[in-house]
């Protein structure tokens, strides 16, 4: 059959084209120039079908892919598709006259045993026959040779890309191997293998060599616990450490520890070891790294003792500041304490200028030290922080008038508080450094301001940060109208020791601690500070702060007695007006304001309606004079606002209330309910609302709450001090020099409080302190008394067992306080083994004692009297403390000789009660006993305490 041998000779060339070409597009052109030279066709094309479910065209002839498309997508009805489509085993022969032309086209699919891979079309020229079934079977074998090219080409690519990878794969592998051995080599620590089972190194790089000192081949004889010395710096065998760690390593830790390492020269290396299981199927390795940390350590060493150094720094620094402050304050407390005993006598105006000034002098020196002692709290982290709640409005008006009384003078300034009303009632934060800030600030712009306005404002808002409910934060401002800043200074403003200017520091003064004093506890209390100023025109400093919201927005309801009041405001001041308008309209009023007092009289004179009116002191040409004359013709009254400094200079009767300035709303507002005759106004003084400043030096003080003081003080002059400051609060002190004077003092009388001076020679306060604590069984109250002020000292006074603490240089207001917290005690219950013969009750003492010295003033006169008095209460005094330490030792003879001395002092005096006591005392001492001693001496001491406070108002003449 001639188409068989054709088909044959074919079939022969395309095997041996498969086995010479692996080129899939080559052999399938082959296989495709065969088929045509064997049906002698017109084209021919073979598809292959991707992933995507597309059929592709892989070859072709005559242009038939062209024709059919170089894609179809296998679901696109059609002779491919439906060859593509043929159900196994993949036979099926198609045939359509679709060919170029109109010829016969048949289609077979492409497939193996195993899957399909395409279909291979062939097309007749127009005319020719159909293909007939010979035709077909032949094309199927064909497709056959077609498939088994795609399968070996698909094997082919597999094989070249699976070789690709391992060569790729063994390429990664050898660069991974070169690298790691050139890390290993060349890496900065010494690298080496160990064998756990051996405990020997196996494989040492260069830089184990260098720190072992040993070669390689030496080093293989040898492993971790041979090259360290026998025993490490924590206590532990070398040998035993060492196989500790590497069995952890082992287990899967990667332990990283210190070790000593001893190299060939028996030179012992500090190491950080870093230890790593090393994967070997066949052998248990473990990967040490060595690192030499010699020069860490010395590092370390040089840091730990540069950290000591500047700890001993600061412990010098600290101790130098607490020297400084002791020593500044000592002669400080004197001063400032004298200048209040003068202050509170009679002085001529000139005089009292003079103490004021100096006072004044004294409290700038004083707040210095304070700044300093603050900053340095600050700069150590030491400074804590106190929480505290109160009324916010109350609060700034307090520290406005604070500043204003302290440091305004004869300014003509006004100062002015608008809190808004979003602000909250109340609020909880540290209240003594928000002061602090305040009055910084205040006092600044009192400084810079030589006249004009300087106003508070205060706002609020939920805080931006927490987002609580409770918690806000406030806005402070500070604006004055005075010199301002230039531009180019601004950046000085918050630095520490930092002024604007050399002439600035020369005229004003100052250390420029405020301003960064004042931004860290702004920074401290939640907040910040900034600051804005124009030169000639102002500043304003203002800084915020994170509180706890206690209560809600302050309100000022409209008031029924001020409801619809005609108010006239006359104030040259934009701000003080502005401020007394705000106030008027929240409580109901109908203000009219005024900057002169000819407007004002032209709108009275014009027929202005008028119910009350409040006139500034400070109108220029005696404008407010002219005015409150025009306000005197009429039934209104009128309120005259006048600085602190000049309160008491309103002594006509042309108004009918003075309110000092800085303006309280709460103060104007009673002034407003008096003047208009309401019965809710709170009684004050017809002339000034504000009251005079009530006297801190109050002698009645000692008899409104008795104690028994007992003065522990080194300083001659600050015990003077002291000693006359009790005094002018009516008590007469005991004094002792210094510690083991005051154990004695304690020994011989009951004292309700001890004022103790810390720093003294002999024994100091903490001491002293300690000693009473553990002594005593009545304890006193115990206050501090001490220039020390680092809240260091604080904490060492209450850690010796002080009760209280108060600064030098000491504020009466600061002693009253203390004294207030004392109580008298109460005396030692008389044991019932005394005979109740020699008992007395308080008021039976007391009237021996008066009857004893009306005896004497009677028959020697008053002054030999006192003086007699004066030197019983002495003798006794130490007869006393003889007696006790008679009991204590059991000296019969002492208990004896002291007794009979006192009971002849008592007998003297008249002291029946007192010289009964001291006879039975007597008695115990002859008859060689001292039982039941020490029951008589306490009723003795009880009596004589009542003796003694009684013939103290004797001396002090309280008669």
């Amino acid at each position: 059959m001639p188409w068989r041998d054709e088909y044959l000779e074919a079939v022969h060339d395309i095997q041996r084209g498969l086995a010479e070409q692996v080129d899939l597009s080559a052999l399938l052109a082959a296989i495709l120039w065969h088929a045509e030279q064997y049906f002698g066709t017109v084209g021919a094309a073979v598809y292959g079908h991707d992933d995507n479910g597309t059929l592709i065209a892989l070859a072709e002839t005559g242009g038939l892919a062209k024709h059919l498309g170089l894609q179809l997508p296998d679901d696109q009805p059609g002779l491919v598709t439906a060859a593509w489509s043929s159900d196994p085993p993949w036979t099926e022969a198609h045939l359509e006259p679709i060919a170029p032309g109109g010829g016969w086209l048949a289609a077979v699919p492409i497939a193996t045993d195993a899957q399909r891979v395409g279909v291979m079309l062939m097309a007749h020229a127009p005319g020719d026959a159909t293909f007939h079934d010979g035709d077909l079977l032949a094309m199927r074998q064909f497709a056959g040779l077609v498939a088994i090219s795609v399968a070996n080409a698909r094997l082919y690519i597999a094989s070249r890309k699976e070789l690709a990878e391992r060569r790729r794969a063994e390429e990664a592998m050898r660069e991974s191997e070169e690298r790691f051995r050139t890390l290993f080599e060349y890496a900065p620590e010494a690298v080496i293998v160990v064998d756990a089972d051996t405990g020997l190194f196996v494989d040492p790089n260069a830089n184990a060599e260098r720190l072992y000192g040993l070669t390689r081949e030496d080093l293989l004889k040898v492993g971790p616990g041979h090259m360290s010395p026998p025993i490490q710096p924590d206590g532990r065998v070398s040998m035993v450490g060492a196989l500790e760690h590497v069995s952890a390593a082992m287990a899967g830790a990667a332990p990283v520890f210190d070790w000593v390492t001893r190299n060939a020269a028996g030179l012992d290396i500090p190491s950080e070891v870093r230890l790593v299981r090393m994967p070997d199927a066949n052998r248990n390795l473990v990967r040490a790294s060595v690192t030499d940390i010699t020069e860490r350590k010395r590092s370390q060493e040089a840091l730990a003792k540069a950290k000591e150094d500047a700890e001993a720094a600061n412990r010098a620094k600290s101790a130098f500041l607490a020297t400084m402050s002791h020593e500044i304050r000592t002669p400080m407390n004197a001063i400032i304490g004298m200048t209040t005993l003068l202050l509170a006598s009679p002085l001529s105006p000139d005089q009292r200028d003079f103490v004021e000034t100096l006072r004044g002098s004294c409290d700038s020196l004083l707040t210095l030290i304070n700044d300093i002692l603050d900053f340095s709290r600050i700069e150590a982290n030491k400074l804590e922080l106190e929480n505290d709640s109160f009324q916010l409005r109350e609060f700034v008006e307090a520290v406005v008038d604070l500043v204003a009384a302290s440091r305004l003078g004869d300014k003509p300034l006004n100062l002015a508080t608008f809190i808004d009303h979003d602000a909250p009632a109340r609020i909880t934060t540290d209240s003594t450094r928000l002061r602090q800030i305040l009055i910084n600030l205040l006092g600044n712009a009192v400084k810079f301001t030589p006249q004009g306005d300087i106003t508070v404002s205060v706002s609020a808002r939920p805080d931006p940060v927490d987002g609580h409910p409770n918690r806000c934060e406030l806005t402070f401002s500070v604006r004055d109208t005075g010199i301002g800043i230039r531009t180019d200074r601004m950046d000085r403003l918050f630095q520490s020791f930092s002024q604007l200017d050399t002439s600035t520091t020369r005229k004003y003064g100052g250390t420029g601690l405020g301003l960064a004093i004042s931004k860290r506890l702004a920074e401290m209390l939640g907040g910040t500070m900034w600051a804005e100023s124009e030169v000639d025109r102002g500043s304003t400093f203002s800084f915020t702060i994170v509180a706890q919201a206690d209560g809600a927005p302050e309100t000022e309801p409209s008031f029924i007695p001020l409801l619809g009041k005609q108010l006239l405001v006359v104030d040259a001041s934009e701000t003080q007006r502005r401020l007394l308008v705000y106030h008027a309209e929240a409580w109901g009023m109908q203000p009219v304001a005024f900057s002169s007092s000819i407007e004002a009289i032209h709108y009275l004179r014009g027929g202005g309606a008028l119910d009350v009116a409040v006139v500034d002191g400070l109108l220029g040409e005696d404008g407010e004079t002219r005015l409150l004359a025009e306000l005197g013709r009429r039934p209104a009254p009128a309120i005259l606002l006048t600085p602190l400094a000049r309160r008491y200079h309103t002594t006509d009767d042309t108004h009918a209330a003075v309110v000092t300035k800085p303006v309280r709303a709460s103060q104007l507002y009673n002034t407003l309910l008096q003047v208009l005759g309401s019965d809710k106004a709170r009684p004050s003084h017809p002339r000034v609302s504000q009251s005079t400043p009530s006297n801190e030096l109050d002698v009645t003080l000692g008899e409104r709450h008795p104690l028994r003081v007992l003065v522990v003080e080194d300083n001659a002059t600050n015990q003077k001090l002291i000693l006359l400051l009790l005094e002018r609060l009516g008590y007469r002190a005991d004094c002792a020099y210094h510690g083991l004077e005051a154990l004695e003092a304690v020994g011989r009388a009951t004292y309700d409080v001890i004022l103790m001076d810390v720093q003294m020679p002999e024994m100091d306060g903490l001491e002293t302190t300690r000693r009473i604590r553990q002594t005593l069984q009545i304890q006193p109250r115990i206050v501090a008394m001490t220039a020390n002020a680092m809240d260091s000292d604080r904490q060492d006074c209450l850690d010796a067992g002080m009760d209280d603490y108060i600064s030098k240089p000491i504020q009466v207001r600061d002693l009253r306080a203390a004294l207030d917290q004392c109580k008298r005690i109460d005396p030692a219950p008389v044991p019932p083994s005394i005979d109740p013969r020699l008992l007395a009750s308080p008021e039976e003492i007391e009237q021996d004692a008066r009857n004893g010295f009306g005896q004497l003033r009677d028959l020697l006169g008053r002054d030999v009297a006192l003086e007699i008095v004066a030197l019983f209460l002495r003798e006794a005094d130490a007869t006393i403390a003889t007696l006790r330490q008679a009991i204590t030792r059991s000296d019969t003879d002492s208990l004896r000789e002291a007794a009979h001395s006192l009971k002849g002092s008592a007998g003297g005096m008249h002291l029946s009660h007192l010289h009964q006591v001291a006879s039975a005392l007597e008695l115990r001492g002859r008859g060689g006993t001292t039982d039941g001693a020490a029951a008589l001496l306490a009723e003795l001491e009880r009596q004589f305490d009542r003796v003694y406070e009684t013939f103290e108002l004797q001396l002090r003449g309280k008669t």
